[in-house]
């Protein structure tokens, strides 16, 4: 419980890293969809940690 509480704070700690990777390279198409695709991904296991505590 606490170790998932745990890496939910760290992986929102990346998620934050990545936006501001996103807001800082804004050139390339391609790595802001594939950076946009990851935070899909994220946010969706954030919301399903969250359902499973």
């Amino acid at each position: 419980m606490t170790i998932l509480i745990f890496e939910l704070i760290f992986a929102k700690k990346i998620l934050g890293i990545i936006t501001i990777k996103i807001i800082g390279r804004n050139r390339s198409t391609l790595n802001n969809i594939n950076f946009i695709s990851m935070l899909l991904v994220l946010h969706f296991n954030f919301f399903m940690i969250n359902y499973i505590i």
